[in-house]
Parts: C-alpha cells; sequence; structure tokens
C-alpha cells in the first residue's frame, strides 16, 4: 500500500473513531493488526502528524470500555502504550484514559513473561512517574486476573520492583496515585500469589506502614486503610514481623491512629492488630491495652457490623495466646458482651397484664422478654472477669524455707479451686448470654457479628483451664469434644450454636470452621442437653442448605482468601445442579427412570423451614426422621418422616430432661456426670424410640420457679406465647401432636384458647393426650403413654414393636417398669 493510501487510511480511521458505533465497528473489522498498526504508527517519531493522528485515534479507543478492551487485550500492546506515554508530549491525557481505561477492563490476554518484564522494567524506571502509576496498575490488574500470572510476576522479580518503586516514591515526594497502585497491588499479590518468598514481601512491610502513616497525617483516610490493609495480608503471609518492626514501629503507629473517628481506618487498625496477634509479634502489655481498646470499639453503638466482625476476628486472635493469658481475653470477651445485652432488656417481671387482658400487643412484649435482670446479667459479667483475674493471680512465696514446699502444695490447691470457680461462673456466663439473646433474632444477628463462633472455639476446644475436668465426662469421643472442658461449657456452646444457625444465613459461616464434626460427635453423646444442641444445630445446618435463604452477611468475607478459591466456591452450586441433570439423563439413557423420579422426588420439599428454636429439645437428635424433615420441610409426608409429634411439658421446679429421669437418679453419683441427665436414665430416650419409632419426641423448657423468690418467670400467657412460636417453628401442628405433661401449669387447654393464637389452632392440634404423671403411679401412666402412643400409630398408620412385644412378651415390659 502507498504512502498516500496509508495516509488516507489513517484519516478515516482518525474520523471513524470519533463516533461511538463507528469505533466498535472499526475495531470488530481490524482487530488486533489495526491496534497494533495505530501502535507501531504513534511510536514512529519520523512524521509527526501521522503520530499525532495515532496517539489521537487511540484515545478515542481508549475513551469507551468495549474498544478498550480490545486495545488493552492486544497481544504485546501494554509495553508498547508504556513506552508511548513515557515518549509523548499530552503524558497527562493518556495516563489519564489508561488509568480509567484500566479500572474498567479486565484482563484477559494472557501475558507472556517477556511482557511483564517489559512492565516491570517501565514500573522500575524513574523517568516518568505517570508511567509508573500505569504500570504498577497493569501488574496489579495481571495479578488480579489470575494466580498464574500472579506467579510470573514474582519470577520476574516483581516483588523487589514494588519495593524499590515505593522507597523512591517516598524519597522524591508522596505521589497519591502512585502510593494507591502500589498498595493495591502488593495487596493483590500478597493474597493470591503462591510464590510469596520470590516475592519478598517481608520488605513490603515498612514501605506500607510509611504510607499509612504520611496519609493519615494528610487525613487520606482511605489510602491509609488500604494500606494497613495490605500490611495485614503481608503478616498473615509472613506468619510474623520482624521483631524491631513490631516493637519499634507498628504499635505506636496503631495507637496514634486510633484515636482517629473514621470507620474504615478503625477496620483496618484492627484487622492490622488481629494480623499483629502472633505471641512474637505482642507483648502481654499491648496485648491486654489493645484487648480493652477493641471490645470498646466492638460494642459501640455506632459499629457496624463489618467492623464488629473484625473486631471478634482480632480478639479471636489475640485470645489465641497460650495459657491463662489467652483464656482470661475470652473471659473479658464474655463479660463485655453480657453487660452489652444487658443495656436493652425487659425482664419478665416488667412486663404486667391490665385485668388480665391478653392481645397482640403484650403478645409481642411476652416474645421479647427475658428471664434475667439486667443487673443480675451485669453482676455476672464482674463476677466473670474478678474469677478469671484470680486464676493468674500471683502470690508472694514465704522466706522460711521450711515453709516453702508447705506453700507450693497450698498455692497448687488454690490455684484448682479457683479455676474451678473460674469455669463455674463461665458457665453461668454462658447460660445468661443465652438467655438475653434467646428470644431476640436481631441480638442474635448481632451476636454472628462478633465473631462468637471463634470465642466459643477458644473456650470449647483450645487450651483448656484444668485437665481434672476430663474425668467428669468419660466418653470415648472425649478426644474431639476437647477432654478437659467442662461439660457446662460444652453444652451451653452447643446451645449458643444451636441458636445462631437457625438463622438460613448463618450456615456458611458455620460450615467453614472446625464445629462440624464437633457437633457430630456431640450429638451422639450421652448426656442429654448436650447431644440435644448439637442435634438441633446440624438440623438447622441441614435445612439452611435445603432451604438456602436469599440474605447473606457480607461481614463473613474472608479478605485473606485467595481469588481463585473464592471463585470455586461460587460455582460449585451450580455445578452441583448441571451434574445432576447431566446423571438424569444418563438414567433416562439406560431407561433407569425410577430412578431419576426417586431422586427428583427426593428434592421436593413441602411446608416451611425447620427451626428448632430455644427450649426445644430432642429426646433421640440422631433419629433419622428428623433429618427427613429439615431437608424436605415441617409439613412433609415423604418415607421417613414422623407420623406424630409426641411433646413432652414439665412442670414446677421441672426441666426438659430432668423431670423424665428413672426415680433415683437424681443425686450426683460416683463417676458420673452432675445432674446425671444421661439418655440412660431418661425414659422418654431409652424406651419410646425403640418402641415408637415413627414419633418425633420433643420435650419444652422453660421457666417454672414455684416462687418470685427463685426466680424470674412470666405470667400463664406469655409463657403459652412463647412456647406455641416455638412449636409451630419446629413443625408441630403439621402431623397429629400428643402433649405429655408431668404436673404442669400448662394444660393442653391453655394452649387451645382462641384468644392466644387466633387462627394458629386449626392446623395446631389434632389429637390430644393429657397425662399427669405421678411417681406413686409411675408404672401405670408410663404403660399408658405408650399405649396410647401406639394406639395413634396403629390406628393411623401401622403396628409398633411395643403392641407387637407386649403381646408376644407380657413380662418384658412389666420387668422393665420395675427396673425403672
Amino acid at each position: 500500500m502507498t504512502e498516500r493510501a496509508l495516509n488516507t487510511l489513517a484519516a478515516a480511521v482518525t474520523d471513524w473513531s470519533e463516533d461511538k458505533s463507528k469505533r466498535e465497528a472499526l475495531v470488530q473489522l481490524g482487530r488486533s493488526v489495526l491496534i497494533k498498526w495505530l501502535l507501531s504508527r504513534a511510536l514512529d517519531d519520523s512524521n509527526k502528524l501521522e503520530q499525532a493522528e495515532a496517539e489521537h485515534t487511540l484515545l478515542n479507543l481508549l475513551a469507551d470500555a468495549t474498544t478498550a478492551s480490545a486495545v488493552l487485550n492486544c497481544e504485546g500492546a501494554l509495553p508498547k502504550l508504556l513506552e508511548l506515554l513515557a515518549r509523548t508530549s499530552d503524558a497527562e491525557k493518556l495516563n489519564s484514559s489508561l488509568l480509567t481505561a484500566s479500572a474498567q477492563v479486565t484482563l484477559t490476554q494472557v501475558p507472556s513473561l517477556d511482557e511483564i518484564k517489559e512492565v516491570i522494567d517501565q514500573a522500575r524506571s524513574e523517568s516518568s512517574v505517570l508511567t509508573q502509576q500505569v504500570a504498577v496498575r497493569i501488574m496489579g490488574n495481571w495479578a488480579e486476573a489470575s494466580v498464574i500470572n500472579c506467579g510470573k510476576i514474582a519470577t520476574m522479580q516483581g516483588g523487589q520492583a514494588l519495593t524499590q518503586v515505593a522507597a523512591a516514591a517516598a524519597s522524591a515526594g508522596h505521589n497519591r496515585q502512585l502510593e494507591y497502585e502500589l498498595v493495591r497491588t502488593m495487596a493483590l499479590l500478597a493474597r493470591d500469589c503462591p510464590l510469596t518468598q520470590s516475592l519478598g514481601i517481608g520488605t513490603w512491610l515498612r514501605q506500607l506502614l510509611y504510607i499509612a502513616a504520611d496519609a493519615a497525617a494528610m487525613k487520606h483516610w482511605k489510602l491509609a486503610s488500604q494500606a494497613l490493609d495490605g500490611f495485614s495480608l503481608c503478616l498473615w503471609q509472613l506468619g510474623e514481623a520482624d521483631g524491631a518492626l513490631a516493637s519499634s514501629n507498628v504499635f505506636a503507629l496503631l495507637h496514634r491512629l486510633s484515636v482517629e473517628p473514621d470507620q474504615l481506618l478503625r477496620r483496618s487498625i484492627v484487622t492490622a492488630i488481629g494480623a499483629l496477634s502472633h505471641p512474637d509479634n505482642m507483648n502481654d502489655d499491648e496485648r491486654q491495652l489493645w484487648t480493652e481498646q477493641i471490645l470498646q470499639w466492638m460494642c459501640s453503638s455506632d459499629t457496624g457490623p463489618e467492623i464488629r466482625f473484625a473486631c471478634g476476628q482480632a480478639l479471636a486472635g489475640l485470645a489465641a495466646a497460650p495459657g491463662l493469658e489467652g483464656l482470661q481475653i475470652a473471659h473479658k470477651w464474655l463479660a463485655d458482651l453480657l453487660v452489652f445485652f444487658s443495656k436493652d432488656v425487659t425482664a419478665y417481671s416488667a412486663v404486667r397484664l391490665k385485668d388480665e387482658v391478653f392481645n397482640e400487643q403484650t403478645h409481642q412484649s411476652f416474645q421479647n422478654a427475658v428471664a434475667v435482670m439486667p443487673l443480675f446479667a451485669r453482676s455476672v459479667a464482674a463476677e466473670l472477669r474478678e474469677a478469671s483475674d484470680q486464676v493468674g493471680a500471683y502470690q508472694e512465696p514465704p522466706l522460711d524455707p521450711e515453709h516453702l514446699v508447705t506453700s507450693v502444695v497450698s498455692q497448687a490447691e488454690a490455684q484448682l479451686r479457683s479455676i474451678q470457680i473460674a469455669d463455674s461462673v463461665l458457665v453461668k456466663a454462658m447460660k445468661t448470654l443465652c438467655a438475653l439473646v434467646s428470644h431476640d433474632d436481631a441480638k442474635q444477628q448481632w451476636l454472628q457479628s462478633t465473631a462468637i463462633l471463634a470465642l466459643l472455639q477458644r473456650l470449647t476446644m483450645q487450651d483448656p483451664l484444668t485437665p481434672e475436668a476430663a474425668h467428669m465426662v468419660p466418653h470415648p469421643i472425649l478426644a474431639s469434644l476437647g477432654e478437659s472442658t467442662p461439660l457446662g461449657i460444652w453444652r451451653q456452646s452447643a446451645r449458643i450454636i444451636a441458636m445462631i444457625s437457625a438463622d438460613a444465613s448463618s450456615q456458611s459461616m458455620i460450615r467453614h470452621t472446625a464445629w462440624i464434626p464437633w457437633l457430630q460427635a456431640a450429638a451422639s453423646i450421652e448426656d442429654c442437653k448436650l447431644s440435644s444442641h448439637a442435634g438441633r444445630a446440624l438440623l438447622h445446618l441441614d435445612s439452611a442448605r435445603c432451604f438456602p435463604s436469599k440474605d447473606t452477611y457480607q461481614f463473613e468475607h474472608n479478605l485473606y482468601e485467595p481469588e481463585m478459591l473464592q471463585r470455586i466456591k461460587s460455582t460449585v452450586a451450580d455445578l452441583q445442579s448441571e451434574v445432576e441433570e447431566a446423571v438424569d439423563q444418563i438414567q433416562n439413557a439406560l431407561g433407569n427412570n425410577e430412578a431419576v423420579l426417586e431422586r427428583q422426588a427426593s428434592h421436593q420439599q413441602a411446608g416451611p423451614r425447620l427451626v428448632m428454636r430455644d427450649g426445644v429439645h430432642l429426646f433421640d437428635p440422631t433419629a433419622p426422621h428428623h433429618k427427613v424433615l429439615a431437608q424436605r420441610g415441617v409439613a412433609t409426608m415423604a418415607a421417613g418422616a414422623p407420623v406424630v409429634d409426641v411433646v413432652f411439658v414439665h412442670g414446677i421446679r421441672g426441666g426438659a430432661f430432668a423431670t423424665w429421669r428413672r426415680e433415683g437418679v437424681h443425686n450426683v453419683q460416683p463417676g458420673h456426670k452432675p445432674g446425671n441427665l444421661d439418655h440412660l436414665y431418661c425414659w422418654p430416650s431409652t424406651w419410646l424410640p425403640q418402641d415408637v419409632p415413627q414419633a418425633r419426641l420433643l420435650s419444652m423448657e422453660y421457666a417454672a420457679p414455684a416462687s418470685g423468690w427463685e426466680a424470674e418467670s412470666m405470667p400463664l400467657h406469655g409463657t403459652v406465647g412463647q412456647l406455641l412460636n416455638r412449636l409451630i417453628a419446629a413443625g408441630v401442628g403439621q402431623r397429629p401432636v400428643v402433649f405429655v405433661t408431668h404436673r404442669s401449669p400448662l394444660l393442653p387447654q391453655h394452649l387451645l384458647q382462641p384468644s392466644n393464637v387466633h387462627t394458629i389452632m386449626h392446623t395446631l392440634m389434632r389429637i390430644l393426650m393429657h397425662l399427669c404423671l405421678h411417681t406413686t403411679h409411675q408404672k401405670a401412666c408410663l404403660v399408658s403413654v405408650t399405649e396410647r402412643l401406639c394406639l395413634v400409630v396403629v390406628k393411623n398408620f401401622e403396628t409398633c414393636s411395643y403392641c407387637t412385644t407386649r403381646k408376644r412378651h407380657p413380662g418384658i415390659v412389666e420387668s422393665s417398669l420395675c427396673a425403672l
């Protein structure tokens, strides 16, 4: 093509690039050939007019996201654009266009090592700050696009180049745009690059701190926050910081920044403390100071959920310190949660009925009422702090050597007593926390945002206080439950997890932790309460998986999770559905239509999601029909679903399991757990699951003191309202239901009051039996319970093992009753 024809073509291309629709058509027709030709003309200094026309055309193409993507993803184009930026007379305009375009475009073209080397060399070049800005931005875009690109950048010494650029920028006068690009690229590489040693990210720590300090001095909070986040990412990859750096610079800067009001900066400070929480990075005094500061931020009313979650993660890192120091931090954490929740409490005694009138307003008041007074919750928090401090209290040894051995022994005994007292107060504090949040979904969501799972893990699984406590619960699965953790802490931990897992949006947070195997082991343990709480939590996770929630918590996103792993997790659900469709096609091709229909029927859901609220217990947590309801919905009638619900309601001074124990096991026996709540001693757990396996066995728990001197309790209507909501959420009323009461003021006719439940009663009660069990007639009543349950099952469904056994071997039942 002649020179004149080329000039004519160049002029036409320039004219077409002025119009958006024409420039898109131009790029589609010319593709990479056109772009390379424009770049070659723009870099040719022999003809200034042609060079200016080519630059103008490239600027027009960079102005639109579609055409800019074609330019930036053209093979070999990025190094040439950087070269053009270093040579052009209109560098400011080209720099702005390149930064804008690179922010809108994803670099899908896989760069070669030569391209990466050229861009890194341009970043090292100090001839133009504008060129450095774009070069570092391109490196960040490559790192964001692929983990492979991160490895290539590390291989070509890109990490060292970033260190040089940051040091040169600090000495030559800070350029905010260049610092933004440096911080972003360092953070992306630290997060995703598999070759961290080749990157040399340890040399980035000081540079990131310098950028954060200077930005904060100039009130550039966003840059300061991003620099601290990059610092934290580097620390997470390294495991620990340089000793001199950690002792001299970091904490002084963080203390200075902590007084600033910016919330974004505060979140980054908390994240940095979590990254610095390794014992080698932080001394005891700093750990205690930051614990108090972070607790103050977390419990502040103006703190958002993301910052609260970051505070919880940082506290988890601080509490991970070995020994008593870490446990004391966990105790302070729990104590401050009690104080926070005690500020907005409606106690039972504060709710009053006027002239015994029960309406919707009083019903809602009772739903949010709790069984503890605010003053009591604060006193428990103070008691926990005091007991925790006493565990690690130092006592001066005696000067007389003769009394030294005696003093050491007495101090060891006193230490053991203080540990046992701290454990006892800890259990009471956890019970109080459950009472404060168990009836309020908003408080449970707030509790989730404090990383409560990390706190429970520290208290339950990690570094227990005393090994002597392991003998309290002899069981083969103690290794997975944490051998020396007292049983009460296990129970309350499982209870809290069961409460927060009732919210379907929390399932991903729980599944990404070590709680699943712990809950599975706890659900099969002999203790009734622990197995019930763990079983409820597992059922919630199953139902949340089958009934996914549209709402998700943004604070659960892991800042330090590699981008590739995040993308893999996001596509698992889509791949699962595609695999299931492919399996169906294969089954159809093989003529196995029944298998396809069976699988499709297993995914059909009936009724709302199963939710086992606090206070609803399971006598047989491992029964298979519980899982059917969790996966298929509470109204399902599929195979394996229960055919009848049996609800046990205790009486005054009773309990969900203690009321239904066999006679003679109320006191603590040697070699057994306090309270003797094993399934072996609870007759509904040992008898009914075998005789009536089609029945779902539930037990209700509520406050039932004999008088106000013993504990707080609500009026009858308030208790009924709370219990009804729990029963309906558990699916009671979707099938025949039997109530078994024991000297209970909550008679079934109270549950039938239309004024209490309005239209709910049409679906709640179908079959009603009311049995008052007394010790003097225990044998006859127990036989009556089983016989009537069998009557329900036989009349409506099929025969049961109890009826068959009683007809064929009548002495077996009588001998079992005598054993009870």
